[in-house]
């Protein structure tokens, strides 16, 4: 019962910020951070409740179950495979290769712990943005007005938000670890997440003068999700640097 109104409640939080953003009410940025967050209230409240019947937090659970598994499989993999391994680590003994292993994905458990907040906020963010999209496009084809929505390849930094994005970098480099620590960190976290949404915004901007089709682009868009995410820093760059130089207007003089 205390779940369905849960539900209940994120989604009428989520129906609200839409219905008040397509009704020009409010900006497409508070409409998606409303949505966000009645989401992430009513998952939180719900984590709460279940704790408190069960004693345990069920994202505890998870965690543990899911990093355990893996440490299952590192411990149950066959020799040769832990002996390729070990090969492409300049390692001879295949125990300390599996020690090894187990330390990361406890390293890897201690940081998705940690970075738990920003990955929800993160999710949940995209689920409102794509859901405010679908209603865009829902709507165009209805013939309602819709052009006081942003396109998502305008979406672009703010000098103001680049500057306290590095204040909360550098803020998480030299702050002790903590819970403040933390916090900053799952800022910084969102925020280079949002950077990077941003670069991408920028590649299909100049992606749609040239390419029509929206599959294309898409298919395109993903390819570079891929490749570039390896290399989060080049590409927050460009977006960064729009904040300053807009690469949009300068691209429409060319």
């Amino acid at each position: 019962m205390v779940n369905i109104v849960l539900i209940i409640v994120s989604l009428t939080g989520l129906f609200f910020s839409a219905f008040y953003t397509f009704k020009n009410k409010i900006s497409f940025f508070k409409g998606v951070c409303i949505g966000t967050l009645s989401l992430l209230v009513a998952f939180v409240l719900s984590v709460v409740y279940h704790k408190a019947m069960l004693g345990i937090s069920p994202i505890d659970v998870i965690i543990k179950a899911t990093f355990d598994s893996m440490k299952q499989l590192i411990e149950e993999a066959p020799a040769d495979v832990i002996n390729s391994i070990a090969t492409t680590m300049g390692e001879t003994n295949s125990e300390v290769v599996r020690a090894t292993l187990k330390l990361s994905v406890e390293s890897m458990r201690q940081i998705y712990s940690t970075l738990l907040p920003a990955f929800l906020i993160t999710l949940f963010a995209g689920f409102t943005f794509i859901l405010f999209m679908i209603i865009k496009s829902v709507l165009r084809l209805c013939g309602k007005d819709v052009s006081f929505i942003i396109n998502f390849s305008n979406i672009r930094l703010n000098k103001s938000f680049v500057l306290a994005y590095f204040v909360a970098f550098l803020g998480g480099m030299i702050m002790p670890h903590g819970i403040i620590s933390s916090v900053v960190l799952n800022i910084c976290f969102v925020m280079s997440v949002y950077v990077y949404f941003c670069t991408l915004s920028l590649v299909d901007y100049f992606l749609q003068k040239r390419i029509q089709s929206f599959v294309i682009r898409f298919i395109i868009l993903i390819i570079f999700v891929m490749t570039m995410s390896m290399a989060f820093g080049i590409a927050a760059l460009f977006a960064i640097i729009d904040a300053f130089r807009d690469f949009r207007a300068r691209g429409d003089q060319l």
